[in-house]
């Protein structure tokens, strides 16, 4: 991603300490259905790790509409053509359809579970156990389900970047 992003991350943690302040009822029931505050603390982490790969991934499909795309200005000893004008006129731009593409974007990222916790669809049900042991996770499911949902994602990024291949100027010295 470039050094300068579309939205600052200060965007970020203003929104979280928003929703943080706002969700205090939620955290208060959370606390009574956990055991441990160590475990509310874990959820918490994780929602927030989760929300700041939205927002990173908001970030990156933005990133596309700059000027110069996701890569950034052209290498000076590059022959890419620059733009003179940068600044669009901000009536030009058709913003309900940027917002279509971005949302398409991160929905489609998001579609392929990278990084999802295993659920209980990955749990089997063992005969003559007793009730509290007769779940058990079937690791090669997990495997294979991670198995296919990478090569998903490897698969679109191949197409996605195919271009790089064949642009020269994009090797840096």
């Amino acid at each position: 991603m470039s050094k300068f992003p579309i939205m600052p991350v200060d965007l970020y943690l203003d929104v979280e300490r928003q929703r943080d302040e706002d969700d205090q009822a939620d955290h208060a029931r959370l606390r009574e259905q956990l055991n441990s505050s160590a475990e509310l603390s874990v959820i918490q982490e994780s929602v927030h790790i989760q929300n700041k790969c939205y927002f990173d991934a908001l970030n990156e499909s933005l990133m596309k509409f700059r000027p110069y795309g996701i890569t950034g200005e052209p290498m000076p000893w590059s022959t890419k053509v620059r733009r003179l004008q940068t600044k669009v006129d901000i009536n030009s731009v058709d913003t309900e359809r940027l917002f279509q593409m971005v949302k398409h974007d991160v929905f489609r990222w998001s579609s392929a579970f990278c990084g999802i916790l295993p659920s209980n669809d990955f749990m089997f049900t063992v005969p003559g156990r007793s009730a509290k042991k007769q779940k058990q996770f079937n690791d090669e499911l997990f495997q294979e389900t991670r198995d296919k949902r990478l090569s998903q994602v490897l698969q679109a990024e191949t197409v996605e970047q195919e271009h790089h291949w064949l642009n020269f100027e994009y090797e840096e010295a």
